[in-house]
């Protein structure tokens, strides 16, 4: 797991100054930044291959529900999009010339680990189960529907389970030590 922490930004604790973790927020919210970009970009690419070849494709093989599922996938990755659009023009627009107290709120309300944006990346991760369920569906009985959306739910939320607790592991190596200092120095600063 110690490959998934970028070894070269020290995110330890090892007091309350606040120029150390101004620079420390500025390594941070660097890699952010520049990570929100690329997935912005995966993202807007994924779009017009994904609409193209599950919704506009003339092929009369892809029925309704392969289509149905292609919109699902094309509105998962519309949310995303937007999700790191927004990403970024947040990293752009932090003031690291802000007074200190100021800067310090800001970055504890940046890296606490429960945002907005986590419910609009839930429901695009229900876009995607709802396109993984619908793709390839043959409606021949009851019975084969339910099974199979039972065996995706079943390899599905799994690894959508791991795949938080992988995000929530990374927050707690890299954003929350600097959350935290921050917290400290803004008690140091109002005390």
């Amino acid at each position: 797991m110690n490959s998934l922490v970028n070894k070269n930004i020290d995110t330890s604790i090892a007091g309350s100054n606040p120029d150390d973790l101004i620079l420390k927020l500025k390594n941070e919210d660097a890699r952010n930044l520049r990570i929100s970009k690329n997935f912005q970009w995966i993202y807007w690419i994924l779009i017009p291959i994904y609409a193209g070849f599950f919704i506009l494709n003339p092929d009369d093989e892809l029925n309704l529900l392969s289509r149905i599922s292609g919109a699902c996938y094309v509105v998962s990755f519309i949310i995303f999009a937007f999700i790191f659009r927004k990403s970024v023009k947040e990293y752009k627009a932090i003031d690291y010339s802000l007074p200190t107290l100021e800067m310090m709120k800001q970055a504890v309300k940046r890296y606490h680990l429960w945002q907005p944006r986590l419910l609009w990346a839930l429901l695009s991760v229900l876009f995607i189960d709802a396109g993984l369920i619908f793709s390839g569906i043959e409606f021949v009985d009851a019975a084969s529907f339910l099974n199979r959306f039972l065996w995706i739910q079943a390899t599905f939320l799994p690894a959508i389970g791991i795949s938080f607790g992988i995000g929530v592991l990374i927050w707690s190596k890299r954003q929350k030590p600097l959350r935290d200092q921050a917290l400290r120095i803004i008690k140091e600063l109002v005390e």
